[in-house]
């Protein structure tokens, strides 16, 4: 099940954001994070979308002509942020979620990143670009290149940042597949 999981994840990711119909809500770690035992409502206004990711209390979800909608929040050390992407924010192909922070990637190849960077993991190194791919871990991102190459950035107190000596030639399946 797992393997079916991690090879399709694209497509289920596709279908729970065409499944999308208001009204409806999400339950829990919002709730708790801010003292509201009431559901933690989806905009009303959402359509169109092609991809969500959620991280531990915030949800983002890319439009089909790429903008970006946020709902929920950040925890930080200011306290409770709400999940606001970045002002004028367009063109973005694709979406990861970390524990409390979002990376975009837009089609020039760029990453975009908002949220708590408490350990660095919302500060994209200067320069990146020609970016295929992209994911989180809880307070880390990683960013695959377009020529196989592959940059860490963020927490790195058990080493999940450091790429290995030599890693090159990595593809993207989604860039793969032959769906």
């Amino acid at each position: 099940m797992f393997d079916f999981v991690y090879r399709h994840k694209r497509a289920l990711q596709l279908v729970l954001a065409l499944l999308i119909v208001p009204p409806f809500a999400f339950f829990g770690v919002d709730s708790y994070l801010r003292g509201d035992e009431s559901a933690t409502t989806i905009p009303p206004d959402l359509s169109n979308v092609v991809s969500v990711a959620a991280g531990f209390s915030s949800t983002t979800a890319l439009h089909g002509d790429g903008t970006v909608r946020g709902w929920g929040g950040f925890n930080n050390d200011v306290g409770w942020v709400s999940n606001v992407p970045p002002a004028g924010l367009q063109h973005v192909v694709n979406l990861a979620a970390g524990y409390d922070f979002i990376l975009a990637l837009r089609a020039d190849g760029t990453v975009v990143a908002w949220g708590d960077g408490t350990y660095g993991q919302t500060n994209v190194p200067g320069g990146l670009n020609g970016v295929a791919a992209i994911a989180c871990g809880a307070a880390h991102s990683i960013a695959l290149h377009t020529n196989g190459t592959v940059v860490g950035w963020g927490d790195n107190g058990s080493g999940q940042s450091d790429i290995p000596l030599g890693l090159q030639n990595v593809r993207s399946e989604e860039h793969t597949s032959e769906l």
